[in-house]
């Protein structure tokens, strides 16, 4: 203090302004320490799951399917068959016993899984060969399982989408046409109020990906149903990897299509109307992300070229 009525003198420290900037540094220091902690807690809901037991086409797996977390299926678009799994903690317990689903020369190129809660359903990808485009009738099957708590086939329904997909105009033009040209691939599969929807990773068409949807229990019953296309926009011409609708929302994990080398996928969620889309990110974006599940639970993702599928769990 000086002599002139307590007044500051140019060489005192203004106390307001060095309370502002003390704030400013608290908030500043509080800000990081919340995004650091919260940061944390997002990276530790995602786990790598230990996978006990013998997967088929380990490198390979490209569908999961939970009716809950101790009845899940696998696949591998390398093989005929189908796998029980048992999430428990941190461990994917792999049962011994696979499910056949026939006698093929050639694979069935499985590469979607979904379940109504009592039915599993599982669909090849009605496209030809990668490599050099063949057809083989073995890809062109969709199957309708039934199993007991550990594992034993109850009974394999076993039909194809030939017709119908012949019999959409939209998509009929891309059948058995090679996947370099914007032919058939399916990639998605789910069970939403006794109908079943298609998920194409190609074609893309308007710059759009496709989803079909028919009536189940019709299409067991008689082969054919009457069926319903919607285009997708998924951004920057993207496909569908896999598939899920549940109370009324579509979840889509969107990945490059057949043409695109770049791999980065998103979880897009929608209302059956497509009209809005969020964008969401997803563990591993940049990995091929074949197939996912969740429930109130768990969400649970699996990549293909990753050993054992690379199981996630978000917890």
């Amino acid at each position: 203090m000086d002599n002139t009525g307590g007044r500051c003198s140019h060489y005192c420290v203004n106390n307001s302004k060095l309370s502002k900037l003390i704030k400013r540094r608290l908030i500043m220091i509080i800000g990081i320490i919340t995004f650091l902690l919260s940061s944390s807690v997002l990276a530790s809901q995602f786990v790598e799951l230990e996978v006990k037991g013998e997967v088929l086409g380990r490198d390979d797996i490209s569908a999961i399917s939970c009716i809950n977390k101790s009845r899940c299926l696998i696949a591998s678009d390398e093989t005929n068959e189908l796998q029980l799994v048992e999430i428990k903690g941190r461990t994917l317990k792999v049962f011994s016993k696979s499910i056949k689903l026939g006698n093929f020369k050639k694979e069935n190129d499985i590469e979607a899984l979904t379940n109504d809660g009592k039915f599993f359903y599982a669909v090849g990808s009605h496209g030809l060969s990668r490599k050099n485009a063949k057809y083989q009738k073995s890809r062109y099957h969709i199957f309708k399982i039934e199993i007991d708590q550990n594992g034993k086939v109850i009974s394999i329904l076993r039909s194809n989408l030939e017709s119908i997909l012949k019999k959409t105009k939209k998509i009929a033009p891309y059948f058995k046409k090679s996947l370099k040209k914007n032919g058939i691939n399916i990639e998605g599969l789910a069970f939403f109020d006794e109908r079943l929807y298609v998920g194409f990773r190609s074609p893309i068409i308007d710059g759009k990906a496709q989803i079909l949807s028919f009536n189940s229990k019709e299409f067991w019953k008689k082969g054919f149903s009457e069926t319903k296309l919607i285009g997708v926009d998924l951004k920057d011409d993207r496909g569908i990897r896999s598939l899920e609708i549940k109370n009324n929302n579509a979840y889509i994990i969107a990945g490059n299509n057949d043409n695109q080398r770049n791999e980065t996928s998103e979880l897009v969620i929608s209302n059956l109307n497509f009209e809005k889309l969020s964008f969401n990110p997803v563990p591993y974006d940049d990995f091929k992300l074949e197939g996912f599940d969740f429930n109130q639970d768990f969400t649970i993702y699996v990549y293909d070229s990753l050993k054992d599928g690379f199981p996630i769990l978000d917890k």
